[in-house]
């Protein structure tokens, strides 16, 4: 299983990226937090093209999903999208 989690603090911050090729969770774990997260995918291996696959404005979800094919994963914030608190995240694939 490959896992990345991080606490963001600021615009514009982003997980580093993790390969789905099969089943995921995204999870939110903050207790307080005013901002949009975005789960973004990219389907090329330089990383460079991320298109927004789901955002969230809540402080506690998980959400599953399935990703056949394989793509590369992360979560952040966009500029602008972040207000204040912590926004503490987690997503998790499940390896082949």
């Amino acid at each position: 299983m490959s896992v990345v989690e991080l606490t963001i603090n600021s615009d514009n911050t982003y997980s580093d990226a993790v390969y789905v090729s099969k089943d995921f969770v995204f999870s939110l774990i903050s207790t307080s937090f005013s901002g949009i997260v975005t789960v973004q995918r990219s389907f090329e291996s330089t990383l460079v093209i991320w298109r927004d696959v789901k955002s969230f404005d809540s402080t506690s979800i998980e959400e599953n999903g399935v990703q056949p094919g394989g793509a590369w994963y992360r979560f952040g914030t966009k500029t602008g999208e972040y207000t204040s608190g912590s926004i503490v995240g987690r997503l998790s694939a499940v390896a082949l």
